[in-house]
C-alpha cells in the first residue's frame, strides 16, 4: 500500500516480494517536493514504510485565450460545469484489474494540433481558469475518430459541455476520452480494438469549431496523451518474472526481418 501526494496508490502484486503502481502528476500540482509513501509487510510480519520526495518543477505552459459566442458561453456556467464533472468523476476512479491495452497508443484522428496538453486557458477575457486537460486536433467535421488503444467503452453519450463523448477504460485506472464528436459509433460495454471507429469529429458542446479534444486520465489525473504514444510500459502481471520497464516507442525496432 502507499500514497502519492495524499492520493492512494493501487498496487498490482506480481510476485511475493514485488508490486507496481502507476499514478499521474496533476498539471495543477503544487511545486517542490511532493510526498511519496510506500508501506510493505515482510514474511516475518515486519512492516516497513519508505517515504521519498518527488520533485515537481515548473513548466512553461502555453497561454491561450478562448472566446465563445453568447449561446455557447452559457455552458461556462459554474453549475453546468460542476454537474457534468460530478457525473464523470466516479468513473475516473474505478480500477479495472486487467490490462486491456498493449504497446504504444495511437493518435486517434488526423488534423492540426491547435492546443497542447496543459495549456493555461482564459475564457471570455476572464483570468486563467486552469490547465487544458488534453490535446485538441482540428479537422473538418466528419473526420473519423478511432480508439487510441484497446479498451472497454464506459460511457458513450452526448453531454452538455463535452458534446459527443466517449470514455474508454484501458485497465488499471487508465482512461482515454474523446470530446465534441458529431456522431458516436460505439455503445457502453463494448470492447474496441486499437484503430476501431468510435465516432466522427464535430463541434458539439463547449467548442468553437470542428475538432477532437483527446484526453488521457490515470488514477483520475489528466496526463499528457503524447507520452502514451511515445512510450510503452512493460507492466508484469501476477506470476511474471520480469520487472516493470519503460521503452521509448519512437526508438522501437519496427523491422519485419
Amino acid at each position: 500500500m502507499g500514497a502519492y501526494d495524499g492520493r492512494p496508490l493501487h498496487f498490482v502484486q506480481f510476485a511475493p516480494d514485488a508490486a507496481w503502481a502507476m499514478t499521474g502528476i496533476d498539471p495543477d500540482s503544487e511545486l517542490g517536493e511532493r510526498p511519496l509513501e510506500v508501506a510493505a509487510t515482510g514474511p516475518e510480519g515486519l512492516r516497513q514504510v519508505v517515504t521519498r520526495g518527488v520533485p515537481v518543477a515548473p513548466t512553461g505552459w502555453e497561454q491561450q485565450t478562448v472566446v465563445f459566442d453568447a449561446t455557447t458561453a452559457e455552458l461556462l456556467d459554474p453549475a453546468i460545469l460542476a454537474a457534468e464533472q460530478a457525473r464523470l468523476e466516479p468513473y475516473y476512479h474505478k480500477i479495472t484489474l486487467e490490462r486491456l491495452w498493449e504497446g504504444a497508443f495511437i493518435t486517434p484522428t488526423t488534423g492540426v494540433e491547435t492546443t497542447h496538453f496543459g495549456a493555461v486557458r482564459s475564457y471570455q477575457g476572464q483570468p486563467p481558469s486552469g490547465h487544458h486537460g488534453g490535446m485538441d486536433l482540428a479537422n473538418v467535421q466528419g473526420t473519423p475518430v478511432v480508439a487510441s488503444a484497446r479498451g472497454r467503452v464506459v460511457l458513450a453519450e452526448f453531454l452538455k459541455v463535452r458534446g459527443g463523448f466517449v470514455m474508454l477504460d484501458h485497465g488499471f485506472g487508465l482512461f482515454s476520452l474523446y470530446f465534441h464528436m458529431s456522431k458516436i459509433a460505439v455503445e457502453a460495454g463494448q470492447t474496441v480494438e486499437t484503430g476501431d471507429l468510435v465516432g466522427l469529429m464535430g463541434t458539439t458542446g463547449l467548442s468553437t469549431g470542428s475538432h477532437l479534444h483527446w484526453e488521457m486520465r490515470l488514477d483520475g489525473i489528466t496526463v499528457d496523451p503524447t507520452q502514451w504514444t511515445q512510450q510503452t510500459w512493460d507492466l508484469p502481471m501476477p506470476g511474471a518474472a520480469t520487472r516493470p520497464t519503460a521503452t521509448d516507442a519512437r526508438k522501437a525496432d519496427t523491422s519485419h526481418g
